[in-house]
């Protein structure tokens, strides 16, 4: 009986430690996270007000432009986008809360935003990605993309350490995405050429991730140059 109590007791401190370490794994990959939103508030400048406006609409874009895609083609990988995507505006809608501002997002039907450059914006990247599954991946990727443009130019309008960090975390957070989105048409011949990011980010990025994610892969359908996604 001491043995078994004694055998338990290890088991639970092994436990106990495993999810330690998941838990502060997930907490600082995290894009929001306790931590960033536990921060004392500091002096927010009107470029700091306007980094948070943009990146809370820039999200919502991403999540609508995907959301639609899903609908159009009844692609998970697009679904699963757009749950990200909804994550992260709702992560910086947050900050904006935290800091006693103004929601820009003030009208969550999809492909509706205060900012009609973004309405036409989502209205555009829609009827490309509508003409075929691999405009729709092209499209897709080329938000990522335009996300990490915005976040690598918007961060170095910051002092503030929470929003410093969330965006941190979102940068990293897109350029991984957007790198699995090239490998994957990569995959299938279809080279992708930057549209906002200069060579050299691109290719910096490109070799921070070298690998498609592992335990999902790509089909071609039966038109030659169009493909689908699939779980094995």
């Amino acid at each position: 009986m001491k043995r078994l109590i004694k055998i338990s007791a290890i088991l639970s401190i092994l436990l106990l430690i495993s999810f330690s370490s998941y838990a502060q794994k997930r907490h600082n990959h995290g894009q929001c996270g306790q931590y960033a939103l536990s921060l004392p508030k500091q002096d927010l400048s009107q470029s700091e007000k306007e980094v948070l406006n943009n990146i809370r609409q820039l999200e919502k874009l991403a999540h609508d432009v995907n959301f639609t895609l899903y609908t159009k083609w009844n692609i998970p990988a697009f679904l699963r986008k757009a749950s990200a995507a909804e994550l992260k505006t709702q992560c910086v809608k947050q900050l904006i809360s935290k800091y006693d501002l103004q929601d820009p997002v003030n009208d969550n039907q999809i492909g509706k935003f205060s900012d009609n450059n973004l309405t036409g914006q989502y209205n555009s990247l829609v009827t490309t990605g509508s003409k075929s599954l691999n405009d729709a991946f092209i499209v897709s990727s080329q938000l990522q993309e335009l996300l990490i443009y915005n976040l690598k130019k918007d961060s170095t309008k910051v002092d503030n350490d929470d929003i410093k960090l969330v965006l941190n975390n979102l940068e990293k957070s897109a350029e991984r995405e957007f790198a699995m989105s090239v490998r994957r048409l990569e995959k299938f011949g279809i080279t992708y050429t930057p549209k906002y990011l200069s060579k050299q980010d691109f290719n910096q990025i490109m070799a921070n991730y070298p690998k498609h994610r592992p335990g999902k892969r790509l089909q071609r359908m039966q038109r030659p140059g169009q493909f689908h996604y699939q779980n094995n």
